[in-house]
């Protein structure tokens, strides 16, 4: 567990810093899902600023003409961005959405799935489609992954989860149990000899699902500090390297 506060650090250990540059190919081709929301933008700007080949970006939604800009910066750092449109949750419209990369593309050596849904409520009062919206890209989702790659030549695979499965979380018991399922999901995998990192995410700075929903002020109250993405990125490196199949990252003062 990696847990930093105002005063002092602990951590389950010190990767060497050239990790991610070293796993990183030029002729390799990496996967992101939720690719074009602003933690998956973030991440494959990093992937570029390591070396990245090709980076594919997957979303359900094709690219705004807002994104092209974003898309430019990051093709400017040395990667070739492709954009794949289709929900990681259907296994026909991931298998649709891999058709897409170029014919020259090079194989696929990383994933990074980062694809997320909120949809919070009371337990009690939570119908099974509120329940399915916050799992089905988390459970069904990264399965499909694990399922279309596992002849792949992988250096990582690598799955964003979130503190809510490790500390549970009011109001998103949905939420929560779908990132258990990633961190079950990169025991399995390990267990088996795939490569596999669950990556337990404290709540992001200026991305992720907690800024987007406005939640700043309640995750703060909860004695938690949010994650410059700057700090997040760096520590993702580093973890590339780790031979724990799960990882609980968070900046926190419960003092």
């Amino acid at each position: 567990v990696a847990m930093a506060s105002q005063e002092s650090r602990v951590e389950s250990r010190e990767p060497e810093a050239g990790a991610a540059a070293s796993l990183v190919r030029r002729d390799g081709t990496y996967l992101i899902t939720g690719g074009l929301g602003a933690l998956g933008l973030q991440v494959a700007e990093w992937l570029a600023d390591q070396g990245a080949g090709t980076v594919a970006l997957m979303a359900r939604r094709a690219p705004s003409a807002e994104l092209e800009p974003k898309l430019d910066a990051i093709r400017a750092r040395g990667a070739n961005v492709v954009t794949l449109q289709g929900d990681v949750s259907q296994s026909d419209a991931l298998a649709v959405a891999c058709r897409q990369l170029p014919g020259d593309a090079p194989p696929i050596r990383g994933v990074i799935h980062a694809a997320g849904v909120l949809a919070d409520g009371l337990l009690v009062d939570m119908t099974l489609e509120q329940l399915d919206r916050a799992m089905v890209s988390k459970v069904q989702g990264a399965w499909n992954l694990h399922r279309a790659t596992r002849d792949a030549p992988l250096d990582f695979f690598v799955l964003f989860s979130s503190v809510a499965s490790v500390l549970g979380s009011p109001g998103q018991a949905n939420y929560a149990a779908g990132n258990a399922m990633l961190d079950a999901l990169a025991h399995a995998r390990r267990a088996a000899g795939l490569p596999a990192t669950a990556i337990n995410w404290g709540p992001w700075a200026g991305s992720g699902m907690a800024a987007e929903a406005g939640r700043d002020d309640a995750v703060k109250s909860r004695g938690m500090n949010l994650i410059p993405p700057g700090d997040g990125l760096d520590l993702l490196g580093k973890l590339f390297r780790t031979d724990v199949p799960q990882v609980a990252v968070m900046d926190v003062d419960w003092s």
